[in-house]
């Protein structure tokens, strides 16, 4: 798993991941969350939901959907290395 922590640190582009007119409620699916966290498969999402790396989705007719406050702060925290 920090194999594909360490890859998605290196990878994200903070300042081109979500543009900030976008509210902190604004929802991001999980496609765009993959893409943002450097192209990871919907595997690493499972595993990182499960090891609470990223909060639990909310869930709209089957689809799973992250705020984009949420999203910012887990791109934050992998470009600064944590976790």
């Amino acid at each position: 798993m920090q194999t594909h922590l360490a890859r998605a640190a290196a990878s994200v582009d903070t300042r081109a991941a979500i543009p900030e007119p976008f509210a902190d409620d604004a929802l991001v699916t999980q496609p765009q969350l993959k893409r943002l966290t450097g192209d990871v498969s919907d595997m690493t999402i499972w595993r990182w939901r499960r090891a609470g790396i990223i909060p639990e989705p909310t869930s709209i007719r089957g689809r799973n959907y992250w705020r984009a406050g949420d999203v910012r702060e887990l791109l934050a925290r992998l470009a600064g290395g944590a976790q």
